[in-house]
């Protein structure tokens, strides 16, 4: 079976941890002994533009071997990327690049896009191109909080609706896919951990209280608040550690608090890191702390529990389904006590490394989601029409009438 993946957001040159769970689910399905591609393209900030960046991105089509993933990109910018026009331009090239996938890869049986704004309407409309079914996964925190309207609102609906196959990597976050069809369509199928790469340490930890936050430094991540209740927490632990990785727009004003509650010896922001970066900082800490407002699944979650380390989570959706009692603790959004009383009672808690991995690998694994992934593939399948014939790309004016058409919500 040959499956294209068709992502809403990935890897960029300036974000090469984007959509990594992507990169993930399709390892896994190859593992399993499907052929996999994916097509992307690139919206680097127009803030990033330089004559070296132009030289780099100028919307050619880039042909690689990620992993083992044959990866068509194109090397593109911004498209006004926060407008519903704007993205529309970028399905049409994502139309486009699909096109090119196929004249080079030959014909896929299927295109599983991830999530529906805008992966799913460039998936939807590519299978109509290519005379083939499409899935579609569903992450996005727009869904779950309801802030799609008006000609967004009936583009997901549609989506969902012509969808051979629909999934969602939580059960809250399926309920709200459900609402938005009209009718009861969604699977759950949770993101995928590579137990291979996350790995017990090499080496025992320390009893230290040594806190990790992993994540975009946005305000719904609430590390504003990870910091107040790490403050509570020091007056009773003046050893205890924090280290923030992530990179956003809230990181001065959370070096502010910082600086405010004098904890610049004790808190640490590393920036973004690779993921092996990434593993070496779960490698030392004692729990991963999560204080978000809204989270639709949170891979950070399963990759820290792989390493055998314990979570302290708010419920705000995906961690509720992910964490029991026996991995880890949870505590209410926007509950500064809870938060350090929390922290403070993680590191002290009866939480098995070799547990938790064990827990973590037996339902997130590669092969467990290859599995339930594979089955869907199977059953969409069975109704394979003929592929169509792959020749030139979609012509510009052609490309620009069907732009037209869609923003209209024809």
């Amino acid at each position: 079976m040959h499956v294209l993946f068709v992502p809403s957001w990935y890897s960029t040159i300036d974000k090469p941890w984007r959509g990594a769970f992507f990169h993930d689910q399709a390892r896994a399905l190859k593992r399993l002994g499907l052929q996999v591609g994916l097509a992307f393209v690139e919206r680097r900030s127009l803030s990033r533009l330089t004559p070296s960046a132009l030289a780099e991105s100028h919307f050619q089509i880039d042909c690689s071997q990620e992993s083992d993933i044959p990866t068509l990109r194109m090397k593109g910018w911004s498209t006004f990327a926060q407008t519903t026009l704007g993205s529309l331009a970028w399905s049409q090239l994502m139309r486009h690049l699909v096109k090119s996938y196929a004249a080079r890869y030959g014909v896929p049986d299927l295109i599983h896009a991830q999530s529906a704004m805008w992966g799913g309407w460039a998936g939807m409309r590519a299978a109509q191109d290519l005379g083939r079914p499409y899935v579609i996964t569903e992450h996005s925190s727009s869904i779950l909080m309801g802030r799609l309207a008006g000609g967004d609102l009936s583009r997901a609906r549609r989506i969902y609706q012509r969808a051979a196959g629909v999934m969602a990597v939580s059960t809250v976050l399926g309920r709200s896919v459900d609402r938005i069809a009209g009718t009861p369509l969604c699977e759950i199928v949770p993101n995928a951990v590579d137990p291979d790469f996350f790995t017990l340490p090499p080496v025992p930890r320390t009893s230290a209280a040594r806190f990790l936050s992993v994540g975009d430094l946005i305000p719904g991540k609430r590390i504003d608040l990870l910091i107040r209740a790490f403050a509570r927490l020091r007056q009773r632990q003046p050893e205890a550690r924090l280290v923030i990785v992530g990179s956003g727009k809230e990181e001065p004003h959370l070096r502010q608090w910082v600086h405010a509650l004098a904890l610049d010896e004790a808190v640490e922001f590393t920036g973004p890191l690779s993921r092996s970066g990434v593993r070496q900082q779960m490698w030392k800490a004692s729990a991963l702390v999560l204080p978000s407002d809204c989270e639709t699944f949170s891979v950070v979650l399963i990759e820290a529990l792989s390493t055998g380390l314990p979570v302290l989570a708010t419920r705000c959706g995906g961690p509720e389904e992910i964490l029991t009692p026996e991995l880890g603790i949870l505590i209410d959004r926007d509950d500064l006590d809870g938060l350090a009383d929390g922290m403070r009672k993680i590191v002290t808690g009866p939480f098995n490394p070799l547990r938790l991995r064990e827990l973590a690998v037996r339902q997130y694994g590669f092969r467990t989601v290859a599995e339930r992934i594979f089955s869907i593939y199977e059953r969409v399948a069975r109704r394979r029409p003929a592929p169509l014939h792959i020749s030139a790309p979609l012509r510009a004016s052609a490309s620009l009438r069907e732009m037209r058409k869609e923003r209209s919500g024809t």
